[in-house]
């Protein structure tokens, strides 16, 4: 009976003990290998038009947290090239407060003006 149990393996293999085996490893460079080209996605979507995080978003099928974290590598890697990577900033959409001086990337929770969390999202471009 034992030997009919090892000479069934099946291909993703089991362990003595009847656990299946992960095999991690062979997945972790393909993961580096989709941020990268994500990254070159958006790079390509940010020459042709002018994009918000949530556009960005729905155009590549991920997280908007997770294109925010991808923002700041892309605008490293333009500035690096000699491109310009242009942020235009949030702005009430109530009382018109512009948030110029802001460096993160990522969309403000409220006005300091007038204290309202109606805002436009900062959109983003490569010249």
């Amino acid at each position: 009976m034992n030997e009919k149990h090892a000479s069934a393996k099946p291909a993703g293999g089991w362990t003595d003990f009847g656990y299946r085996l992960h095999l991690d490893h062979q997945f972790a460079p393909q993961k580096a290998m989709e941020s990268q080209t994500l990254r070159r996605k958006i790079r390509s979507l940010l020459n042709q038009q002018e994009m918000d995080a949530r556009e960005l978003s729905q155009a590549l099928g991920i997280k908007e947290k997770e294109v925010y974290e991808h923002l700041v590598h892309v605008e490293r890697s333009v500035a690096s090239s000699g491109g310009k990577f242009i942020v235009t900033p949030s702005q009430c959409q109530l009382c018109g407060y512009v948030f110029e001086a802001r460096r993160r990337l990522t969309r403000p929770s409220r006005c300091p003006a007038c204290r309202r969390s109606k805002l436009q999202n900062p959109s983003f471009r490569i010249a």
